[in-house]
């Protein structure tokens, strides 16, 4: 993996990283599962099932499975380099080919 700024990362580095986005997930999951604000027509094991998959997506995320993912790459560089990386680049502001 490199960063958004072609930087290379170490090893020990990336798995540093995935453990962070995994854990997020994981905490995500959990307090979606909690909330209470699913739709009335969503049953208990909907809810569940939901929450296992999540929670399986994040062990994928940890063993590298989803590196290749911009949303996982995009928060394991934020979490190596302190700047988040959006997905389309920001508009031109002042230049006379803004749209």
């Amino acid at each position: 993996m490199r960063t958004h700024k072609g930087e290379p990362v170490s090893p020990v580095d990336l798995r540093r990283a995935r453990q962070h986005v995994a854990q997020w997930r994981r905490e995500n999951a959990k307090a979606i599962r909690l909330c209470g604000d699913y739709a009335s027509h969503v049953s208990e094991s909907e809810k569940d099932s939901t929450l296992q998959y999540s929670l399986g997506y994040a062990d994928e995320i940890e063993s590298g499975q989803h590196d290749n993912n911009f949303s996982v790459w995009q928060r394991m560089n934020t979490f190596l380099t302190g700047e988040c990386i959006g997905f389309l680049p920001p508009p031109n502001q002042g230049t006379d080919d803004a749209v």
